[in-house]
Order: structure tokens, then sequence, then C-alpha cells
């Protein structure tokens, strides 16, 4: 399918293709504004460059998983696309191919996926939660983070990451926005680490992953949750020996408490360590008592 065809579709609202359709062209979708849902054939093996940038209408997409393809900035600038699903055994996430999706606020990467590309989901200024399944292979990223301008605050990371052809490792992974990261057990390198605003680490693994050192205040105010029964393991680790809130469990699984932010004076972990917001697990929030409340207890 290329752009004169496809500008049949320019009004229309659904879109599902011919059968047998190996091929969709450069553009050839570009700025259908009215187009909401597509179905993606599985036959598909070549999406070209822009093919459904700015369709502003769309609201989720299924990627199959037969791919061979992909061109740069497929789905970019889709600014209502909030679902996009990822078929188990597509190989390799495109150049761009999600930038500029604002609705996007979850995104799953499954185990198959060998690469992706720089700047795949770059300004997706929603997207929180990032989930990189388990796997046994490295997921190999372009040296421009494919998250860059983002605001992921909850990452799950289930695979060592690697780089590209061509790139090295210090210059692609720049997420420092995440407030807590989970470390799947099969990870064993944590050496790209960047964690500016981290609070909590969540450690899946019995033996504990390589990882660079923190500064003395990342140490005393970031809580490090380890599987039961390997505090003394991680005890003669560097650097997780280091951590002052290093503690055996997982959080509780609770991440939303309703509290009137009005009488909330601080937020502490369960050991006792103040947090800037409320956490997964158990939070203590000390609330601001009235003046009044103070002197009838003096009394």
């Amino acid at each position: 399918i290329n752009r004169d065809v496809s500008s049949l579709f320019l009004r229309t609202e659904n879109w599902t293709p011919y059968k047998n359709i190996d091929t969709i062209e450069n553009k050839a979708f570009y700025e259908c504004i009215n187009l909401k849902d597509i179905s993606l054939p599985h036959e598909l093996k070549v999406l070209g460059s822009d093919v459904f940038a700015r369709c502003n209408s769309m609201t989720s997409v299924v990627i199959p998983n037969s791919l061979t393809k992909i061109g740069s900035s497929v789905f970019a600038n889709c600014e209502n696309l909030s679902d996009v699903q990822f078929e188990e055994g597509l190989k390799y996430i495109g150049e761009y191919m999600f930038t500029g999706c604002n609705s996007l606020t979850k995104v799953v990467i499954p185990n198959t996926v060998e690469g992706i590309d720089n700047y795949a989901f770059q300004s997706c200024e929603k997207l929180e939660n990032l989930i990189i399944e388990d796997g046994d292979t490295e997921l190999k990223i372009g040296g421009f983070q494919p998250w860059y301008c983002t605001n992921v605050t909850n990452l799950y990371l289930g695979r060592n990451i690697g780089v590209l052809p061509g790139f090295y490792m210090p210059s692609f992974w720049v997420m420092t926005t995440p407030v807590q990261y989970t470390i799947g057990e099969k990870v064993t390198d944590l050496s790209w680490l960047q964690c500016q605003k981290l609070e909590t680490i969540v450690l899946k693994g019995v033996t504990p992953p390589s990882c660079n050192s923190f500064s003395e205040g990342q140490y005393a105010k970031t809580n490090v949750c380890i599987p039961e029964g390997t505090k003394d393991t991680y005890m003669q680790a560097e650097p997780w020996k280091n951590f002052w809130n290093l503690t055996e469990g997982t959080p509780s699984g609770i991440d939303h408490v309703a509290i009137d932010n009005d009488k909330m004076e601080s937020i502490y972990s369960s050991n006792g360590c103040k947090v800037s917001k409320m956490m997964p697990g158990i939070n203590i929030v000390p609330k601001i008592r009235k003046q009044s409340q103070w002197q009838s207890q003096l009394q």
C-alpha cells in the first residue's frame, strides 16, 4: 500500500487491510486525522517511515510479530494513542517509532524484542510505567536513549541491557526519572544505572548484580528490598552492603493510599526513611495536629 492508494481512506475512521498485504510504504496514512481503528495483518513484513504519523484519532494498535523491517517515526505524534501492544515474537522496535505519543502511560516490552532503536519513545510525556519482561538474552538499545524526555517513574527490568552495533554503553541509558526500579532475577549487570530521583530498588535475584557505586546521600536515603534469606550475601557485595536501608522481603503491593494532603506533614517508609511521596509498600504518614489538640494533651 502506498500514499496514492491510502488517499482513498483520508476520511475513514476504520481500516481493515486486504489479505496478503506484506508492505505499507512511507507516509501511506500520514495525517489521516479521522483514522481511529486499524488492524495490521499478520502477513505484514514491512512498515515504511511515517506510515501512521500524526493520525491523531488513533487510540490503540497491536504490532504484529511478522514484521522484519520498520522505518522511522511510524506512529510519531499520534497524540491520542494510549494503548500499544507488541505481539510475542516481535524482534525490533524502530527509530522514533512512537515519539511524541503523549497519551501513552504504560509500555510492556516482550522478551522476544532484541533491539530498540534511537528515540523510540522520545517525548512520550505521560509515560510513567515501563516493563521490560524477563528474558535470558540482552535487550540492545540505540545510542540515543529510547525514553528521552519521558517521565518514567516505575521501571521493571527483567533482562540485561546491551547496545546496538556502533554505540557504546555510557551514551544510551540516561534515564534519571525513575523513583523505583524493580530488577528481575535474571539481571546480572546494572553498571548503567542512573538514579538522581531514585527512592526504592527492589532486587529479585539471590545473587547481587554488579553495579557502580552510589553517593553517600543515596546510601542513606534509598530503600533496597532483597529476597528473603539473602541479606548475608548482599552484605558482602559492593555496593549493596553500603545501603543503610537494606531489607529482606518485597513491597506489599499497596500502591495507593487515600490521604488528606492538607493534613500531611511528611511521609516515611516502614523502615523509617523519609521519602518524597507515597510508594508501594507500607508508609507512615504523620498528620499535623492543631494547636488546640496539643494544648488539650498538655493540660
